[in-house]
Order: C-alpha cells, then sequence, then structure tokens
C-alpha cells in the first residue's frame, strides 16, 4: 500500500495526481511537479475520445514515470461486457502488470475481482465511477475484494464525510480537487445513454448537461456545472488526512495540466513548509493567492470556480447557466461605438496574441477577435482599443470583453514545462588510483550501480585534475539524469582520457535506466496464465442459476439437483415462497 511520506519537521506529504490524455500530457505533468499520473489505454477508460496512448506507448509511459520516480495508475473505469472481461482484459493488463504499473482506477467491481485473482499484487483503486458515498460501502467493498487499497469517493461528499470514509476505512483517500464536476452523482449518470446511445459509463459522454434547455421563460445551460478549484481548501484536506490530490482533465490540453500541476504543487509543497501556520502565511500572501487563482481561471473556468460539496450539500453557486465552455476572464468593455467600429477600455493589461470576445448582456457572443502587435504601454489598463466588428454584428456601448486566450500565460508554460527536458538528479562518485580501474558509481534514491573503467596512466607531463573530471562527469547529453556536485577523488600524478570520463559516464546512466526500470517490473505467475486460459479442472462442477415466476417453478427447480442459485422478483417473494 502507497504510504503517505512525511517532511523533515514531520508533516505528513499528500499525493499531486495528475491527468494524463496523452503521452506529451504526461511529460508535462511531471515536468510541473505531480507525484503520479493516471491515464487510459486504448480500452477500458472512461475518455474513450482522449488521445490515450497504444500498448507500446503506455509501457513507454510506465519506464518514463519510474525513471522521475513518479507513479502511474490506469484507468479501467467503464464497465465491461462479459466478453471484453473473458477476452480482451488479461491480455491488456498483463504487460502494464510485467512492466510495473503503479496500480489500476476500477470501477466495475467484476474487472475488481479479475484483477484481484490475475495480478497479484497490484494495487486497486476503486473509482468515483463506483459511487463509494460512505465508510459503510468503502468497507465492504474492501472485504469482497483483495487487493484494493485506495477509494475515490464520489464527488458529493462533504469534508466529513470524506474524513469519516478515511478514518474508518482504512483505506487511502483521493479526492478531485480541480477540473469539471458532473451534475449527476458520480458513476450514476444515463442521460447522454438515453439520449443519443453513447453511454458514460463506456467512456463515451456526449455530455448533454453542457446543452442550452428551455425552461419556460428562457433557454439556459442550467445543468452546466462550474468547475472544482479546491485551492483555498489545501490544509484543510491535508488536515483531514486525504492521501492524493486528483485533477480532472484527461481530455484538456497539456498546457492546462501543466498549469494546473504547477499552481497546486506550489501549495502543497507551501502547506508541508508551514504546517500549523499555513493559513497564516496565505492571509499574509493574499494578493499572491488571487493571482494563482486568475491564473487558472486563464487556463480554464467555466463562469468562475466551485468548491463543489466539500462545504455545502447543495447549491446553486454550483451552475453557471450562460455558458457551457470556458468562460474567460473579464478584461474590459465597449466604450463607445460608431457605426462598425467599437472602442474598448481595458480594466486589465492585455497583450499581443490574446484572443478577446465581446459578450452581449446574455453572456452571448458578439464579436471574437485577436489583438494584434502592440507595445506593452498601448494596453495596460485604462488603455482604449478600437475594433471593426464584423458586418451582422452589432456591438453596443456596456457590453463586457472577456479575455478566452492569455497568449503570454500560455508562452510562460509552454517554455517552462512543455519545450522543456527536466532531468533527474542522481549522486556520482568517482575514484582513481594507481595500478586499479577507476571506478564511477552512481545513486539516485534507493537504486545504485558502478561501473569500472580503464587502468590510469602515470602522468608524463599534465597530470588528472578533479576540477575537470567534475566538469565532464556533469555532462548530460539526451539522457534523463544529472548531476550537479559529482564527488570526485583522484591520486596525483595520474592521465586519465577525457574519452575514459565520457564513456563511463555514458555507461553508468545507461547502466541506471535499466537498474530503475527493471526493480519496477514484476513477472505475472504462470499459474494465473493458466487460470484465465481456462486449463480444464476436474474437480469442477457446474450449476445451473434459474429464474422462476410462480410458485408451480418455485417448487419444480428447488428440489433439483443441478440448480445452485434460483432468482425471485422481488414484489412476489412472500407469494412463491409461502
Amino acid at each position: 500500500m502507497f504510504k503517505r511520506s512525511r517532511n523533515d519537521a514531520g508533516v505528513m506529504m499528500t499525493e499531486l495526481l495528475a491527468p494524463a490524455g496523452s503521452v506529451e500530457a504526461l511529460r508535462c505533468a511531471i515536468n510541473a511537479g505531480c507525484d503520479a499520473v493516471y491515464i487510459g489505454g486504448k480500452m477500458f477508460g472512461a475518455r474513450a475520445y482522449a488521445d490515450n496512448p497504444d500498448s507500446e506507448e503506455l509501457l513507454g509511459a510506465i519506464d518514463h514515470c519510474h525513471i522521475f520516480g513518479k507513479k502511474i495508475y490506469l484507468t479501467v473505469n467503464t464497465l465491461l461486457k462479459n466478453e471484453e472481461l473473458t477476452n480482451n482484459l488479461f491480455n491488456f493488463l498483463k504487460p502494464c502488470y510485467e512492466e510495473g504499473l503503479d496500480g489500476v482506477i476500477v470501477s466495475d467491481i467484476g474487472v475488481m475481482k479479475a484483477i484481484s485473482l490475475w495480478f497479484p499484487g497490484l494495487p486497486i483503486h476503486v473509482s468515483t465511477q463506483a459511487s463509494i458515498t460512505s465508510a459503510e460501502g468503502a468497507i465492504a467493498i474492501s472485504k469482497l475484494i483483495k487487493g484494493i487499497t485506495r477509494v475515490v469517493p464520489s464527488r458529493e461528499l462533504s469534508l466529513c464525510e470524506i474524513q469519516r470514509l478515511k478514518n474508518e476505512s482504512g483505506l487511502e483517500t483521493e479526492v478531485f480537487v480541480h477540473g469539471a464536476l458532473c451534475y449527476s452523482y458520480s458513476g450514476q449518470c444515463l442521460f447522454s445513454s438515453f439520449a443519443g446511445g453513447r453511454s458514460g459509463n463506456r467512456g463515451r459522454c456526449a455530455q448533454p448537461c453542457r446543452l442550452k434547455y428551455d425552461t419556460g421563460d428562457r433557454s439556459s445551460y442550467i445543468l452546466s456545472c462550474k468547475d472544482l478549484c479546491m485551492l483555498n481548501n489545501i490544509g484543510m484536506l491535508c488536515r483531514a488526512g486525504v492521501d492524493s490530490f486528483k485533477i480532472e482533465g484527461r481530455m484538456k490540453s497539456p498546457v492546462y495540466v501543466a498549469s494546473t500541476v504547477s499552481v497546486y504543487r506550489k501549495y502543497i509543497d507551501l502547506f508541508t513548509e508551514y504546517g500549523d501556520d499555513y493559513e497564516e502565511y496565505l492571509e499574509k500572501h493574499n494578493n499572491e493567492t488571487e493571482n494563482d487563482i486568475s491564473l487558472l481561471k486563464e487556463i480554464y473556468n467555466r463562469g468562475g470556480f466551485s468548491d463543489g460539496f466539500l462545504k455545502s450539500h447543495n447549491s446553486s453557486s454550483m451552475i453557471y447557466d450562460i455558458k457551457p465552455s470556458h468562460t474567460g476572464v473579464l478584461v474590459g468593455s465597449v466604450r463607445k461605438v460608431s457605426g462598425r467600429e467599437a472602442e474598448i477600455i481595458f480594466t486589465q493589461s492585455v497583450n499581443g496574441g490574446d484572443v478577446l470576445e465581446i459578450r452581449d448582456d446574455s453572456g452571448n457572443s458578439v464579436y471574437e477577435f485577436t489583438i494584434g502587435k502592440v507595445t506593452a504601454s498601448e494596453l495596460n489598463i485604462k488603455a482604449l482599443y478600437k475594433i471593426l466588428v464584423s458586418k451582422g454584428s452589432k456591438a453596443a456601448v456596456g457590453m463586457s470583453v472577456y479575455r478566452t486566450r492569455n497568449e503570454l500565460v500560455i508562452e510562460k508554460i509552454t517554455d517552462q514545462y512543455i519545450n522543456t527536458n527536466i532531468k533527474r538528479t542522481v549522486n556520482l562518485k568517482f575514484v582513481s588510483k594507481a595500478g586499479s580501474p577507476m571506478i564511477l558509481t552512481a545513486s539516485c534514491g534507493e537504486t545504485g550501480v558502478s561501473v569500472n573503467g580503464q587502468i590510469p596512466e602515470p602522468a608524463q607531463s599534465a597530470e588528472a585534475d578533479a576540477l575537470n573530471i567534475a566538469k565532464h562527469l556533469k555532462k548530460s547529453g539526451d539522457n534523463p539524469f544529472v548531476s550537479n556536485n559529482p564527488e570526485v577523488s583522484t591520486e596525483k600524478g595520474l592521465f586519465i582520457r577525457v574519452s575514459d570520463i565520457n564513456n563511463m559516464r555514458r555507461d553508468i546512466y545507461s547502466l541506471l535506466y535499466d537498474a530503475i526500470i527493471d526493480k519496477e517490473k514484476r513477472i505475472c505467475p504462470s499459474e494465473m496464465i493458466i487460470k484465465y486460459c481456462g486449463a480444464p479442472d476436474d474437480n469442477t462442477k457446474h450449476y445451473t442459476s434459474v429464474l422462476v415466476g410462480n410458485k408451480e417453478q418455485f417448487t419444480a427447480v428447488a428440489t433439483g439437483t443441478t440448480v445452485k442459485r434460483i432468482y425471485l422478483p422481488f414484489n412476489d417473494i412472500r407469494h412463491i415462497i409461502e
């Protein structure tokens, strides 16, 4: 079971779990500072329309996470058909299990049972789609299925209910802290299935809750929920013992993933650092927190944010019925109109490349445009900007202007987390002595390796210099490791070729890579493969299950030697068995 670690001050550290709808998003999440990612494959994931990796890419994603010391969980959270369970699931999961997958997120109890039997030691996380709403439900399912280590409770639970579930079940809890909210109870929505034949429980939700409906007096997006944002509740959730903070968004862009992960990483780290003084820190830095929430709104929000059901049982403030997609942020208003020309006054600074939208009082888009190249001083607060709206569009004085794309923010996130390759820091130690092969050792976390080099020659003129050796050991190249302060010990009077140092560095990093990957791998027990493939068992007895509708049928089958189970209609039970 994954155990929450503590920092040097003894404060519990909560896992930050990021969405990865693609391999690129996974890499960006790691660059931005997540502790773990959850990702779907080409089958059985509740986001069938995400850019899910194929089998080979999925195995590479597992290795990439482990190289950087991160965990990776696979979503297997759709409801399966019988033939999928018996024909596809085992073959889909076996390579991932053997590669070292850290856990599976599952909603179907039959899938949980199969995984428990086929893949021993693989942690099972009960998906929010399974609708676990109480401590009793969590306890019951954990007794029923061996291998369950974590529950993702229904999103409708309050803080007290989450804390009780955690304390009484003894299971880890994984709680959504940011992203889209469903209008329905978690895992119980059949709207998409009934309305268009695309089942949300099969990963194909058409999101009918984001459509406009006629409510009699007007049409509105009456079922569209605001997005969740728990940034102001991080301390409260940490103290409640939540083990993992989950960001929703496997359908979102790498920019969204990187930005949300980086912001939540910052506040989890602040709580870890300040502990009991965390709220005092936030109070002193209130403007900083407001700016971070504004950043999240720039990336994606639906009419602002909500803290869901954490503190309230129900609230109309969770709904934004004007616009079901990204609202953006208010940056100005129309000050003057002359024909097709509209003059805008800004209440926030805007940048060249920003996408802006003029909206009427009902929130409908009147005109969308992109700011061209401008000098920074032109578009500060109170700056004026003139545009020509398209024919047929009618801007009016007082209309609001929203920014739906902040080019400066996106460029910054892209440079910092997307167009970059982070390295994992390792410890290198180099030793050279006369008459003995040079030794280079590397350690990363709990993994260590070493290589032997050539025997150094006596120096004829210039002898080996520790600083020069360290300079070459600091080089990294294309591999994912770097050593910022290698430890070098070398005797005087030796000559060491630079090429020998470079070869040892390349060899040690290659060995370290393989050692980290191999440490996480498993072998699927052969008896599990035999069981899955259906090897005959001479002791197996076959039974029949029968549904009866009246007393005569019940009497006829109740004494049958091959009938093991009898199904009775609930409303007629007394009439049948009395």
